[in-house]
């Protein structure tokens, strides 16, 4: 039997639980005939942003780790590497920033509004190709 060590099986559930969180049923949606779209719910919304926090913060340790590495010498990087590394654990860090700020339903109605939009212009440009 194959063995998951900590962050493994942290991640497996933390992504369970937020799946499990999502308790809107897209199913009660209609699919877009058209262009295929389901409206996304605010609760899928939160799932979403929490999957996102796990990602990155899997990246930014990972960073860091090449980082700490890297001063201990264990695995040198080149300059570049090395720049280009502490660029992104400042742009990680910031997208964590951002991911943990207040999101309220207010934030989620302005996505879903966004979303139709997409999908209004996605369909009238399938139908100005139907018109050719």
């Amino acid at each position: 039997m194959k063995r998951y060590s900590t962050p493994q099986l942290l991640l497996v559930v933390s992504l369970l639980a937020s799946i499990a969180s999502v308790s809107a049923d897209t199913r009660k949606h209609r699919r877009d005939e058209v262009t295929g779209h389901v409206p996304s719910t605010h609760e899928e919304i939160l799932a979403h942003r929490e999957r996102k926090k796990i990602h990155f913060g899997g990246k930014l340790e990972e960073l860091k780790k090449q980082i700490e590495d890297h001063m201990s010498g264990k695995s040198l990087l080149t300059k570049d590497e090395y720049e280009r590394a502490q660029r992104k654990i400042r742009a990680f860090e910031n997208k964590l920033e951002e991911l943990n700020r207040e999101f309220d339903e207010r934030h989620s109605r302005r996505l879903i509004a966004r979303e139709e939009l997409l999908n209004e212009m996605t369909r009238a440009r399938f139908a100005s190709r139907d018109e050719l």
